[in-house]
């Protein structure tokens, strides 16, 4: 809520609370009432939102913003048909696309999972959620180290009280891997409003509000790999209980979430350490906070969130948490103007992280270089090649006209400002080394001479495989088959200036034939006598001989 129309803002402020600014305020027509997070893009950087109300058919819209310039486009209307009413956030998956689950809507009317490709806006349902595979998501979708998608439906499963599932992004297929069971069973907990977090590379964390057996929700573990549910934590109604939200991980390796409800009727800052499974409730909020949202911890190490109610106003209020000392502090208080009843994450702009790499695994290049960019939150791009040339496209192709060891370095900003800057050192030869050879004889019986030819360009050394366990270093070389068989030939070239090499291999190059060996045998009646000398010759060469050629001695 609040803001210029009171249905809600988008706002900007210091992380020390100062220069707080509505940056823009919701309409009916293009959306309001947002709910969820903003998430940012890291391949065009822009931010990325839904709200669950509003836009052409009222039923919510997906905008992006550009916090340069302020600039808010509604790029999807929601239409019941493919979705209604989302409450969480979008997520952008490694392939690019951006994923995301609306409450309502669909086919059955219990929501839909569905993409968005940033590049076109292109809006596609992947999943209709029927009951049996859940119902009425609330949370977002998470990616896990395996590559899939991992989400929770507050209704739906076998025992209609939610489920786990996941979301195969290659083959479009949704998996339910657990359905909760209430306040005992297997699979304990229920409900569930929030999302999933993996703990580095392993397990996934999550709560539900209800379920367990105090019906307080539950906290719990899924480990990816053979998808074994483990119940860490029920919540006390008596204390802290009915997460509304999800876990964040910390720098020092613990988890920290809130609950809506604690002893003092207000909510909880709770702490739990995975590497020994212990909880701990560190603040109990006495002024009527009930927060709805996820911490995030910032650069300089501090947790924030946002409380949908409280603080000075009752319209809630941007808090800091000290995990160090277990401090709070309210750095905005909402005042209806400025902004009322947030219910979501705060977002911190990330910076762009340049990796680049050439299209070889060698510095050896030919005279054309692809360079392939893989930064992420970028949105420009500045490449210097090292020759005193430039370009600002994102993966170019350059030409260098001579032999070099260039430093290539890339420029990479955001619409925020933030800028990265990465240099690598290539070796680029515009003559690559190329191995190439030819054979005088490539069939005969053995032993079988043969003569190679090196043909190669670029190169300053060379290993010849003959293929009958002999090798050779000469340029070129001869060398002599001694027993039946079909051989390969491979030569290895090298330029040992420059570093390249190249290979070159004949299969079944040399066929030394299984035959017997030919034997020319020969006598004459006479030997010597008076000119003219006439000599009779009789051939007594092997049978297997089928053709001949004599010589005389007087040409």
């Amino acid at each position: 809520g609040g803001g210029s129309n009171s249905m809600g803002n988008i706002y900007r402020v210091y992380s020390n609370g100062t220069s707080f600014r509505t940056v823009y305020s919701f309409t009916t027509a293009t959306g309001y009432a947002p709910v969820g997070s903003l998430a940012q893009s890291y391949s065009n950087s822009r931010l990325y939102g839904m709200t669950q109300l509003g836009g052409a058919n009222l039923v919510g819209v997906i905008f992006s913003f550009d916090p340069i310039d302020s600039v808010y486009t509604d790029i999807h209307d929601f239409n019941v048909t493919d979705g209604s009413t989302p409450m969480g956030n979008l997520f952008q998956a490694s392939n690019g696309l951006l994923y995301g689950m609306t409450q309502f809507g669909g086919s059955f009317g219990k929501g839909v999972l569905f993409r968005l490709d940033p590049t076109n806006n292109a809006y596609t349902v992947m999943v209709n959620f029927s009951g049996t595979n859940g119902s009425y998501p609330n949370g977002s979708l998470i990616q896990a180290t395996n590559g899939l998608l991992y989400g929770m439906t507050k209704q739906g499963g076998t025992n209609n009280v939610g489920t786990i599932f996941s979301f195969n992004t290659s083959t479009n297929i949704l998996t339910t891997l657990i359905s909760f069971t209430g306040n005992n069973g297997t699979h304990p907990g229920s409900n569930p409003l929030a999302s999933l977090i993996q703990y580095g590379d392993s397990a996934i964390y999550g709560m539900t509000r209800l379920g367990g057996s105090g019906n307080s929700g539950v906290m719990f573990s899924l480990n990816p790999i053979n998808n074994t549910y483990t119940l860490l934590y029920q919540f006390n109604t008596f204390s802290s209980h009915y997460p509304n939200a999800g876990l964040t991980t910390a720098t020092n390796g613990r988890l920290y979430g809130m609950t809506s409800g604690g002893a003092n009727l207000s909510g909880t800052i709770f702490q739990f350490d995975p590497s020994i499974n212990v909880m701990a409730t560190l603040i109990n909020f006495g002024g009527g906070e009930h927060p709805k949202g996820n911490f995030i911890q910032a650069g300089n190490g501090l947790l924030y969130c946002q409380i949908d109610s409280g603080g000075t106003n009752g319209f809630g209020k941007i808090l800091m948490f000290d995990p160090g000392n277990n401090t709070i502090a309210t750095i905005i208080n909402f005042d209806g103007v400025n902004g009322s009843h947030p219910w979501g994450d705060i977002t911190i702009p990330r910076c762009p992280v340049i990796k680049f790499h050439a299209d070889t695994t060698t510095y050896c290049k030919p005279l054309h270089s692809i360079f392939i960019n893989l930064t992420t939150y970028a949105s420009t791009y500045l490449w210097n090649f090292g020759d005193g040339n430039t370009d600002t496209t994102i993966n170019p192709v350059h030409t260098y006209g001579f032999d070099a060891i260039d430093t290539v370095t890339l420029i990479a900003s955001n619409l925020q400002g933030c800028v990265d800057t990465l240099s690598q050192i290539f070796h680029f030869v515009t003559h690559p080394t190329i191995a190439s050879f030819y054979a005088d004889t490539l069939i005969g019986c053995p032993a079988l001479t043969v003569y190679f030819q090196n043909t190669s360009q670029y190169a300053t050394s060379y290993h010849w495989y003959f293929g009958d366990g002999a090798q050779s270093t000469l340029s070129n070389p001869g060398h002599i088959y001694a027993a039946t068989a079909a051989y390969d030939v491979r030569l290895y070239a090298i330029d040992t200036i420059n570093g390249c090499n190249d290979t070159m291999i004949f299969r079944n190059y040399i066929h030394v034939l299984q035959t017997a060996p030919v034997t020319a045998s020969f006598t004459n009646d006479v030997n010597t006598g008076c000119t003219p000398l006439t000599l009779n010759f009789t051939n007594n060469s092997s049978s297997n001989a089928t053709s001949f050629s004599w010589y005389f001695g007087d040409g």
